[in-house]
């Protein structure tokens, strides 16, 4: 950790721009160590003046960002960032394209998404798949349990599909349902401000009356 102290003027600048870094490379660069089978990526972090600078391990090769971010997960996110796409420059054209088709997938993507979302929160998924239609042509239709909800997918034509098609419902359901409730606390918090608001007043109202 490095002292508080106030980050460079040009480091601020680019924290402000970046602010709105896409969620996904931290799952990016964990699925590509997975397939290539490297250690997994560690990360760490400093923190200047109220912001965050991150830095990745990954295979004994440590990558980090230049610029300082206004919370520690966008920090982490732009450390993935360029870890990821210079340990994929690093690749051939022809590998590239093939690694970025499967890691953009829903086949993998949505899997891991759950998987992250279920390690924050301390409920594990738990997949079952049913098989239906003649060996040539078999169906799979998969349902993960997630705290106690059932998710089910669409029919696909592998197993792997299926489950990667009942993540996506999970993932999505989920993350809905918590933006939902944050939206319902802020109301609610903005309500009960006003409420004081109000209460302060009313009470100011009430002795100024009986000072008169």
């Amino acid at each position: 950790m490095m002292p508080n102290n106030k980050p460079p003027q040009k480091a601020l600048h680019l924290a402000l721009v970046a602010g709105g870094l896409p969620n996904m490379y931290k799952n990016l660069l964990q699925t590509y160590a997975q397939k290539r089978k490297l250690t997994l990526p560690a990360y760490s972090h400093e923190v200047v003046g109220g912001l965050y600078k991150s830095k990745v391990t990954v295979d004994g090769k440590s990558f980090e960002t230049q610029e300082y971010f206004s919370t520690l997960k966008n920090a982490e996110q732009g450390a993935a960032k360029v870890a990821f796409e210079s340990m994929s420059l690093q690749l051939t054209p022809e590998a590239r394209f093939l690694s970025n088709s499967c890691l953009f997938s829903d086949e993998v993507l949505y899997k891991n998404l759950l998987q992250e979302h279920a390690q924050r929160t301390g409920l594990l998924p738990a997949y079952d798949i049913v098989k239906s239609g003649p060996p040539h042509m078999s169906i799979f239709v998969s349902t993960v349990e997630v705290g106690g909800k059932s998710y089910q997918g669409q029919e696909a034509k592998s197993k792997k599909m299926a489950e990667a098609n009942a993540a996506k419902v999970a993932y999505i359901c989920l993350t809905k349902c918590a933006e939902e409730a944050a939206r319902h606390m802020l109301w609610r918090s903005k309500q009960s401000q006003e409420t004081r608001k109000t209460s302060n007043v009313s009470t100011i109202i009430s002795k100024t009356i009986r000072s008169i």
